[in-house]
């Protein structure tokens, strides 16, 4: 009915933005760091502290939604995201890397109430003949977002201008009050009928054991997988993980309310819902990786010897017959146009092969400071094996998809209304098998169904 649209429209824009934030920095994070005056190194913190709060944010509000009513928790949570990303944006006015990060931490615990509370919502509230199709709803709606981030911070970054990142924060601020004023009217507040002691052991060591696992695998790299798994910032925090679980589970089994059900897993319908959640996510997030991990080896290059190359690939202007500037329109040069935004980076690499000997001699002229006491022809190697590691794609889906063509031999957006539509149907038919066991007062038949 009517009431429910409204319901999982409040709902879903706010799973949407607070998944598009996950990737909306990334075009972003060289200019925020050259911006504010920081290295690769502490500039990844960027985007790690937003995982790491999320992650952690997951169940403890989640837990929280079950005792206060999620109404007022997600709210809250919309609240918490909104107020974060006003910080965020002002982090630029004051010039202040540390207020950034602590924004983007209050910007994550937001966005972690945000997924358990809807989530449960659509899964409890929602009729059963409709569950399916609203499950599959939540799954859509996130991936699209998770893959539209990097490519709507890009957008931002052109309609604005990179002097103005600020403003891939400031748009949360108007689509958070719009939902916190329509929730108010719109949402129910649905909570637990039967609150227990909450279970804080349990919430500390589930905190602890995402975190290490996350930033164990952060630090590991995939191209160079033996070392970088011996290193310090890797093993021990893989091994904190491995020693946590089973004491988280003793402690969920002891637990009045355990903060994650361990019966679950003993449920087939569950088991095959998890699974298939795990392969969508593995795959968009794989997607994000191939189309925006050059950024990561990118940063590793002087900003310096970058410009040098981006204006040594930059089609230059020359004198018409009016005496006006016009573009000399080289077939191997780019148009000034398409090399804005992170965007910069990935068109020179389409064309550095090109354009080898004019971004030799740019990068020869730079200070010995400004290369790092590299050679041209260091740099020149770096950024080809940079651009083979993605040469599989052809290259193509380097590109920027705001612009025609963008995208030419593997249109990668087919994979999102796909991945989708599969997430969909396997919601719809594990709900349409729970709703068999159903009576029609919707209480569960004894010993039937999911686990409780």
């Amino acid at each position: 009915g009517k009431g429910f649209a409204l319901v999982a429209a409040v709902y879903l824009l706010g799973l949407f933005i607070g998944a598009l934030d996950t990737g909306i920095v990334t075009p972003a994070r060289t200019v925020i760091q050259s911006d504010l005056g920081i290295g690769e190194q502490m500039g990844v913190w960027i985007i790690t502290i937003y995982t790491l709060a999320y992650a952690a944010a997951i169940p403890v509000m989640g837990k929280l939604a079950d005792r206060s009513g999620r109404k007022y928790v997600y709210l809250a949570s919309i609240l918490l995201f909104g107020v974060g990303s006003l910080l965020c944006g002002l982090a630029q006015d004051v010039g202040s890397f540390w207020m950034l990060l602590a924004a983007r931490a209050v910007q994550a615990v937001g966005g972690g109430g945000i997924v358990p509370v809807a989530t449960a919502e659509f899964g409890t509230t929602f009729p059963p003949e409709k569950r399916g199709l609203a499950l599959g709803l939540v799954g859509g709606v996130y991936g699209i977002a998770n893959i539209f981030g990097a490519s709507a911070g890009s957008l931002i970054l052109s309609v604005f201008g990179q002097a103005n990142w600020q403003f891939i924060f400031y748009v949360n601020v108007p689509i958070c009050a719009f939902i916190v004023v329509a929730g108010l009217f719109v949402l129910p507040n649905t909570r637990a009928e039967q609150v227990k002691p909450i279970d804080g052991w349990g919430i500390a060591v589930l905190v602890a054991m995402v975190l290490s696992l996350l930033y164990g695998l952060k630090n590991l790299d995939f191209f160079d997988l033996g070392a970088s798994a011996t290193s310090s910032d890797v093993w021990p925090f893989l091994l904190a993980f491995v020693v946590l679980l089973p004491v988280f589970v003793l402690i969920e089994r002891r637990a009045a309310d355990p903060v994650l059900n361990l019966s679950y897993f003993r449920d087939r319908d569950i088991v095959i819902t998890l699974v298939l959640s795990v392969i969508t996510g593995v795959i968009l997030m794989g997607i994000i990786s191939v189309i925006y991990s050059p950024l990561t080896h990118l940063a590793r290059i002087p900003e310096p010897v970058i410009s040098a190359s981006v204006t040594a690939v930059t089609q230059p202007t020359v004198k018409n017959d009016k005496g006006e500037d016009v573009l000399d329109s080289q077939p191997n040069k780019v148009n000034p146009k398409d090399l804005t935004g992170y965007y910069r980076e990935l068109k020179m690499l389409m064309v550095a092969d090109k354009n080898e000997g004019d971004i030799k001699s740019a990068i020869n002229g730079l200070s010995d400071a400004d290369r790092k006491n590299k050679t041209a022809d260091e740099y020149y190697e770096q950024m080809l094996h940079i651009r083979n590691d993605f040469s599989f794609f052809g290259g193509t889906l380097l590109e920027n998809p705001w612009q025609p063509g963008g995208f030419k031999s593997i249109n990668i957006l087919w994979l999102i209304p796909l991945i989708s539509a599969l997430t969909a149907v396997a919601s719809s038919i594990i709900s349409m098998r729970y709703t068999k066991q159903l009576t029609p007062q919707g209480e569960k038949v004894p010993g039937q169904g999911c686990s409780n």
